[in-house]
């Protein structure tokens, strides 16, 4: 193995700024979406999957078709679909894994995935 490889990198530990709960989904820095391993409170330090799939919030109102991209709305704590107008801090977080009709509430996404470079 060469010198340069550390770990495979599925999670990453955190120290919190406030309690979290087990599954809780929260932005890691800027422009990563994270599920906490465990629960813990301010000052811990905590391990957040950020690769995988994982069952995420959706806006109510959003039809996301499977391999669409999935964005993070930040002010509603939960996903919504690329025709949405992305506001401030908002963030592609990966791609949908299913569809996910209005009115259902979760999606699967494969997180922190980002989009193809365009040649």
């Amino acid at each position: 193995m060469g010198t340069t490889y550390e770990r495979p990198g599925n999670t990453l530990s955190v120290t919190l700024g406030g309690t979290v709960a087990v599954d809780d989904i929260d932005v890691v820095g800027t422009g990563l979406l994270g599920a906490a391993l465990s629960a813990g409170v301010s000052g811990d330090e905590i391990e957040y999957s950020i690769s995988g799939v994982h069952k995420l919030p959706k806006v109510t109102g959003a039809v996301i078709a499977q391999g669409e991209q999935v964005y993070w709305d930040v002010s509603a704590g939960n996903c919504d679909d690329a025709a949405a107008t992305p506001a401030t801090g908002d963030f592609l977080c990966g791609y949908a894994m299913e569809a996910a009709g209005s009115g259902v509430l979760v999606v699967s996404v494969l997180i922190n995935r980002g989009a193809p470079a365009v040649t």
